[in-house]
């Protein structure tokens, strides 16, 4: 075979492998725009269709196919700009529209667009505006900021601040809503509506501005109330005052003005011969917390008390209890109840009858032990089991462990987060590299494909969102491995055992009974038997060094320190019968006090009242309640204590 014939199917590969498609560049600047223009490639077409005007101008086909070309990408970046709106970069978008309207303001597209992002832009705008409009007015008109807001929200239904606002203002609406009720409330007179509807007038604990103004309306009526009205007047303007909440200095100006008219009032009666109700009238002024004199408690004080003569104690036992230190026991009982409040009892001890004599009208309480007893009960024995250690034995710290396990789980996920993000930032670098233009400062200006600039933009969130996990990763890491290098790999167990130890438990008890006597004059207010008793519980056990448990000793009280604990307790038990049976002996200023107002001396009756009042302690009954509407009813004077009236207590 010849070499020609040799060379011949080489020849016929090598012009199969050549002969192809003629590269674009080489082509004619309107073919070179057509084959750009059918890539999808707008901008480049429409770079050659221009080349190619400058060369030969005045061609129709190709000016049109210019046109063609600026369309289509302003289109494009039309629809990308409207991408932009929805995701929040309003100002990326508006930059990119206009650029689509310097290539082709006459596109449908494009004017759509411009339209439709004015008016998402306009909205944002307004939404802004509103919100900006709301919180001014949140504090002084909820009502209007609750309009704007509800209008932003319809504008930016995903905004959950707005949706915040919108609870803030419908909840100060409301408060203000209770704030105008209680207005109108006040306006006409009817002040348990307005005092309840002021209390729901407030916000976060915080009153709203409506009832701040009705606050300081309320004050200054009811100081001008009571100003120029009488004590009830005064009283009840300055307890409306509590209740409403007045600031400090307007109720320490209504309590000023009830407490001189307490005294004024207070002066009158003590004048006029009823110190007994002027002296009721001073407490009420003094539990305001003003100081000052008097002069009618100190001149009926005396009268006030009831007086009980304790007597030494007969001692039936021979001999095992002092009946001397048990009837003092007794009086400093009373003494002490009578300090807490309640009933005003004086005690005294009487050792000497002329002490007694001289006081006939005070209560005699005496009384006669009959038993006394100290014992202790039966002794229980056990032997208690207490753990104790009793060495320690090395083993792996299962701590270490775990955190090593968790660093294992932790740098696993590392690993992949870095993966990720590697992904992400090839993937973003692909699409960077594909053919397109730059501007100032490295931004795009256009490309001929739309959907490139869309795909890098959520390819560069992508790369956004895997740096950040990789970040939160790798601080979770770092943290794991703080803990691997921190916990110890071996661990002390402490090695538990038991020890016995003894335990020995009793208890001493003792009880004193006897019988008391309260009489007056001649009646006889309580005749009962009366038992104290005290117990003390005692464990002994021995010191076990082992579980760190030192000796329990015997600490047992002796017999004569278990009587003192007795008689104590009997003291008190005695007292409280005594206080009790006591309350009898004030019924007679309340028979007195009604007899007189039967024989028509209203002066007598309105101080025997008062009296009782004053004798008997504070606390609701029905025997109040009747002296303080007769006291009202005979002298006209209500006074400020705890008698069971409702319409009083209310």
């Amino acid at each position: 075979m010849s070499r020609a014939a040799l060379l011949l199917p080489v020849l016929l590969l090598a012009a199969c492998v050549t002969v192809g498609p003629t590269p674009v560049s080489s082509l004619p600047w309107h073919q070179q725009g057509d084959r750009l223009l059918q890539a999808g490639d707008f901008e480049g077409a429409a770079r050659a269709y221009e080349r190619h005007l400058a060369d030969e101008p005045g061609s129709p086909v190709v000016e049109e196919k210019l046109k063609t070309a600026h369309g289509r990408s302003a289109h494009a970046w039309a629809i990308q700009a409207l991408e932009l709106a929805a995701a929040g970069e309003a100002e990326a978008a508006d930059a990119l529209l206009t650029r689509a309207e310097t290539r082709a303001p006459w596109a449908a597209a494009v004017r759509r667009a411009r339209n439709e992002l004015g008016d998402r832009v306009d909205q944002s705008r307004r939404s802004a505006q509103l919100r900006s409009e709301a919180e001014a007015l949140m504090r002084s008109d909820p009502e209007a900021a609750m309009d704007r807001l509800a209008e932003a929200r319809q504008m930016n239904p995903g905004d959950a601040d707005l949706v915040r606002l919108l609870r803030e203002a419908t909840l100060r609406t409301d408060a203000q809503l209770s704030a105008r009720r209680a207005a109108a409330a006040w306006d006409r007179g009817d002040r348990d509506v307005a005092l309840r509807e002021l209390s729901h007038a407030s916000f976060a604990g915080t009153r709203v501005t409506v009832a701040e103004v009705l606050l300081a309306r309320i004050g200054r009526d009811l100081e001008a109330e009571a100003t120029s009205g009488d004590l009830n007047t005064r009283r009840a303007a300055r307890q409306t005052g509590v209740e409403a909440g007045l600031p400090t200095a307007r109720r320490q100006a209504l309590r000023e003005l009830l407490g001189e008219a307490l005294a004024a009032r207070a002066g009158d009666l003590l004048a006029t011969g009823r110190p007994a109700t002027a002296a009721l009238l001073e407490i009420e002024r003094r539990r305001l917390g003003i100081d000052g004199a008097t002069p009618a408690l100190d001149a009926v004080r005396d009268r006030a008390q009831l007086e009980v003569a304790v007597l030494p104690f007969e001692d039936a036992t021979g001999g095992d209890v002092d009946g001397l230190r048990l009837a003092r026991a007794i009086v400093n009982r009373i003494v002490e109840d009578a300090g807490g409040g309640g009933l005003a009892i004086r005690a005294f001890l009487a050792t000497d009858p002329a002490v007694v004599a001289a006081r006939p009208r005070a209560l005699r309480l005496s009384g006669r032990v009959t038993r006394v007893r100290v014992g202790e009960g039966p002794r229980s024995r056990s032997r208690k089991m207490v753990r104790v250690q009793t060495g320690v034995r090395e083993e792996v710290n299962p701590a270490a462990a775990e955190a090593a396990a968790d660093l294992d789980r932790v740098e696993a996920r590392e690993a992949i987060g870095a993966r990720e993000l590697e992904d992400a930032r090839d993937e973003l670098s692909e699409l960077e590299s594909l053919p397109h233009v730059k501007g100032p400062r490295g931004k795009r200006i256009g490309t001929a494909r739309s959907e490139l600039e869309i795909a890098i933009a959520r390819a560069q969130i992508r790369v956004n969102r895997a740096q950040r996990r990789h970040d939160d990763l790798a601080g979770e890491a770092l943290r794991a491995r703080t803990r691997v290098s921190t916990t110890p790999t071996r661990a002390e167990i402490p090695i538990w055992g038991e020890r016995a130890r003894s335990i020995v438990e009793f208890r001493k008890a003792a009880t004193l009974t006897a019988s008391i006597q309260l009489t007056d004059g001649s009646d006889t207010l309580l005749d009962a038997p009366v038992s104290g008793s005290a117990s003390h519980d005692e464990v002994i056990a021995d010191a076990l060094p082992d579980a760190g448990l030192p000796a329990d000793p015997d600490e047992t009280p002796d017999d004569a320190e278990m009587a003192r604990r007795a008689a104590e307790h009997f003291a008190g038990l005695a007292a409280g019968q005594v206080r009790t049976a006591a309350i009898a002996a004030a019924r007679h200023l309340l028979q007195d006090a009604r007899a007189a107002e039967r024989a028509g001396r209203t002066d007598d009756a309105a101080e025997g009242y008062a009296m009782y009042l004053l004798v008997t302690p504070e606390v609701a009954s029905p025997q109040r309640a009747d002296a303080a509407r007769a006291l009202r009813e005979l002298a006209g004077v209500s006074v400020a204590v705890r008698t069971g009236d409702a319409r009083r207590n209310r």
